[in-house]
């Protein structure tokens, strides 16, 4: 995150200072350094997702083999090592390196949980080792565990499904916004064009039309980009809330939504220019 803002007030002063860009494509340039962050924390989450896919089915085989082996968990984490449970692989080797020592067996489990990165498993773990130590039948427990850890999971993507769904309707939202933002910012600019030269009548017809033809069109083009920056993060962060990801990746939508309003806003005046007479 540091080196993001850093790389943004990098790339902020070098937009102003020397590339002669639209002040639409400019906030977005300014803010694409957050895409670092929000790319690192996607990838990170969605190794903590493979995770959870994989923990299901190595606890319940890990507790059936405990059951066929009258409990012995290390011996049966022995026979599970050279299966495949896909990146969880090397974290159960690592498991059972630790437990052959016999040094601390709750701790070996903390270390396993932590690898992994994720709440989730860290809690099912906790509840295995604790069942097991209590004298319970591992491949009961294996199978409880393994059937409330998957329930939660189908659960999880049901909400990355509804996720997913807000997405579309956001950018989609965002880019109609910024389209009707900026029509009425270049109506307004070939207003302003069509009365500067005109000598106007001091009568008050419900509208100043003086006010009109002495607007600062880079100036409200400024404030209505800043709206819609604002706009774009509480979107990112409506989304974030949805789908119960970390609060870091909401910049990966941020800047998304950022670009998505920029290029909405300057097509809109580049196509309607030419319509308006303004050319």
């Amino acid at each position: 995150m540091p080196i993001s803002l850093f790389a943004c007030l990098i790339t902020t002063g070098v937009v102003i200072s020397f590339l002669h860009l639209p002040i639409t494509i400019m906030f977005a340039v300014a803010l694409t350094p957050l895409l670092f962050t929000g790319l690192i924390a996607r990838t990170e989450e969605n190794k903590i997702k493979r995770f959870d896919d994989n923990f299901g089915a190595f606890i319940r085989s890990l507790g059936g083999a405990s059951g066929a082996r009258s409990g012995l968990i290390i011996e049966s984490l022995k026979e599970l090592v050279s299966h495949d449970f896909g990146p969880l692989s090397e974290n159960i080797n690592n498991l059972y390196k630790r437990l052959k020592t016999r040094l601390n067996t709750m701790r070996s489990w903390e270390h396993f949980a932590a690898g992994t990165g994720s709440n989730l498993i860290e809690r099912f773990a906790t509840m295995f080792v604790e069942g097991t130590n209590v004298g319970g039948k591992p491949a009961i427990i294996g199978d409880i565990i393994s059937r409330n850890f998957m329930d939660i999971v189908s659960m999880r993507k049901l909400r990355y499904s509804s996720a997913s769904s807000l997405i579309g309707v956001l950018y989609g939202m965002t880019a109609g916004i910024a389209a009707t933002m900026f029509l009425a910012v270049s109506i307004i600019a070939m207003l302003a064009k069509l009365f500067s030269n005109t000598s106007i009548p001091d009568i008050d017809i419900g509208i100043s039309i003086a006010a009109i033809s002495h607007s600062n069109i880079p100036l409200m083009t400024t404030m209505l980009m800043f709206m819609l920056v604002c706009h774009s993060l509480i979107s990112a962060m409506l989304i974030r809330i949805v789908d119960g990801g970390h609060h870091f990746n909401t910049y990966t939508h941020f800047v998304g939504l950022v670009w998505i309003s920029a290029l909405s806003a300057e097509l809109t005046v580049r196509g309607i220019t030419p319509l308006l007479g303004m050319m």
